[in-house]
């Protein structure tokens, strides 16, 4: 098998499980920030992230999924989160 490819696919992986990771702590930490403002939502959520490690495009991607599919209102987040 090609080193490249047994590479690639270990970077892929790696991704995927980088990607899970944060999203339970997401999910972790989702409930605490009910009741405050979006924006201030967003901060906290994306912070903590950021905090541990992630890059702002994973983190941001990942509370902006969290957020629609916890109901948040899809405009109001295409307002404060950037398309990824």
């Amino acid at each position: 098998m090609d080193s490249t490819l047994i590479d690639d696919a270990v970077g892929q992986l790696d991704a995927d499980q980088e990607e899970r990771t944060a999203r339970e702590l997401v999910e972790r930490k989702l409930r605490a920030t009910r009741g405050l403002d979006q924006e201030k939502r967003i901060r906290r959520l994306a912070g903590m992230l950021a905090r541990k490690g992630y890059s702002e495009g994973l983190a941001l991607r990942v509370v902006r999924r969290a957020l629609e599919e916890e109901g948040e209102d899809a405009e109001l987040l295409e307002h404060h989160l950037p398309d990824l």
